[in-house]
Formats: C-alpha cells, sequence, structure tokens
C-alpha cells in the first residue's frame, strides 16, 4: 500500500470546516478567520477550510464535508475544526456517521474556543445582521497585530495604528480630438462615445487617455458597443451590472468606472 500524500507532519494537519443557512460571504469569511487564527495559534498547519452553503443543520447531505473526510484520510491524526458542534448535522443518523469515518481516518474533532490567543480584542461578531462587513479587512488586520504586540514581554511595545487611506485621484475633465469633449463627473465617472465614421487610430487614442491604472471590468447593456474600465487597486464595491450582458469581472473591485461606449 503506497504511504499517505502527506505536505506535512500528520500530528500538526488540521482541516478547517463551516456551514451555513445562507449564502452570507461576510459570515463565512469571518468564520474561516476564526479556525485560521485558531490553527495559527495552536501551532497546526491549516490544509484547507471547506464550506457548505445554504445547507440548514437538519440537511444530512454536505458535499464539503464529504470532500473534507476523504482528504483526511490522507493526513492520519489530523484536526478536524469547527467553530462550535451546530457546523455538524444535527440528524444523530448523519452525525454518527460523520463521527464513523473520522476514526477511519484516525483523525479528531477539535470545537475551537470562543476566543482564543490574539483574537480576545475582537469579542463583537465582525459581520451585522444585514450581512454587511461592520470592519474592513485592514482594520482587522492592525486590530490582530496589536493583540500580538500586547503579549510581548515587557519593555517598549509598537504602536500600531491604522494609515490614511490612499484613494486614486479623481479623473480630470479631457477632450479626445475628432471624438467630442469627455468630461469627468464629480464621482470621477467619465464617458468617450465612439461614431461608425471613427477610425481605429481615434479609437486608440481614446483609450490611451484613460487612466495608467484602468483595467476591463465588465460590460453595461450592449456587450457588443459598451467597455467600462476601473482602478485595479482600490477595494471598493462593484456596481452589478444593470442587464443580463453582464461578463467577466476582474478580481480587484473597482474604484471609478470609466466607460467607453462605442456604437458600430
Amino acid at each position: 500500500m503506497a504511504s499517505p500524500d502527506l505536505a506535512c507532519p500528520p500530528c500538526s494537519a488540521a482541516f478547517g470546516y463551516v456551514c451555513v443557512d445562507d449564502g452570507n460571504e461576510d459570515l463565512i469569511d469571518y468564520l474561516h478567520r476564526r479556525l485560521a487564527g485558531y490553527a495559527l495559534g495552536a501551532g497546526l498547519s491549516l490544509v484547507e477550510v471547506y464550506v457548505d452553503r445554504e445547507t440548514p443543520a437538519e440537511r444530512s447531505e454536505r458535499p464539503a464535508l464529504g470532500i473534507l473526510l476523504d482528504q483526511m484520510g490522507r493526513y492520519p491524526g489530523a484536526l478536524m475544526l469547527v467553530v462550535d458542534e451546530d457546523q455538524l448535522p444535527a440528524v444523530p443518523a448523519a452525525r454518527a456517521v460523520v463521527d464513523e469515518r473520522l476514526a477511519e481516518t484516525g483523525g479528531a474533532l477539535q470545537v475551537i474556543p470562543e476566543k482564543t490567543g490574539v483574537h480576545e480584542e475582537r469579542d463583537s461578531p465582525l459581520v451585522t445582521e444585514a450581512g454587511v462587513a461592520a470592519e474592513s479587512c485592514w482594520v482587522i488586520l492592525v486590530k490582530d497585530l496589536q493583540a500580538i504586540a500586547s503579549l510581548l514581554p515587557g519593555g517598549d511595545r509598537p504602536v500600531l495604528t491604522v494609515p490614511e487611506p490612499r484613494y486614486p485621484p479623481i479623473l480630470e475633465p479631457r477632450a479626445v480630438p475628432d471624438l467630442g469633449d469627455t468630461a469627468a463627473g464629480s464621482d470621477g465617472v467619465s464617458e468617450v462615445t465612439v461614431t461608425t465614421g471613427d477610425s481605429a487610430a481615434q479609437v486608440a487614442v481614446a483609450l490611451a487617455r484613460l487612466p495608467v491604472r484602468a483595467r476591463f471590468v465588465e460590460s453595461y447593456g450592449d456587450v457588443d458597443t459598451t467597455l467600462v474600465f476601473s482602478y485595479a487597486t482600490e477595494p471598493s464595491a462593484r456596481s452589478e451590472a444593470s442587464s443580463n450582458n453582464q461578463i467577466q469581472q476582474c478580481e480587484a473591485p473597482p474604484a471609478q468606472a470609466v466607460p467607453y461606449s462605442a456604437q458600430d
């Protein structure tokens, strides 16, 4: 029999499991961070966190949980981390199957403490009832660093603060030769309209006048005639397409949308 394919020592491997009864990604992210924080403080190598979305407690069918248990078979002695036992199936028969499969893998279930190590300062939920994150990821990071600093023995402890946010500059009004005036509104959104008779060179001029860090984000309306560009690094919320013609978004959220319309 071939030996298990281990990426880390068996005694330090851990898998996280999250189950939510809706698709609240903010809550999932919060629970994921709790599992990761516990694993870091306990000296565990968190291999992966598996999530079953839109899964009520009484539902026994858990695809992600099944994959997790399959993977734990490759890491003898690994731990399965959960924030509480409510994450597991509520039906006794289904729970018994989970316990049996855990025993087969040689692993064990670990319910993490409500407050762990450097995360003790973060004692309130990071998600509001509406499911909107109450704190930015950067603020959370600084809180964790401050908590770590508070654990250092004696002497001067570093003072960590949240720097002032840096936003991209508002686009200045500009004119595009032979393509009409292009003025930026107060929100920095600009639009360039290209007519059927405009040459490829004129279109290139319009595109060249976009901000250097502008990137194609998605299209609105007629996908054959509209391109939308945005700064690639600003963590502000994405707009959603207003029609069924939405196409691929870039990974980084946009800061300012700069539409470019071309009427064929």
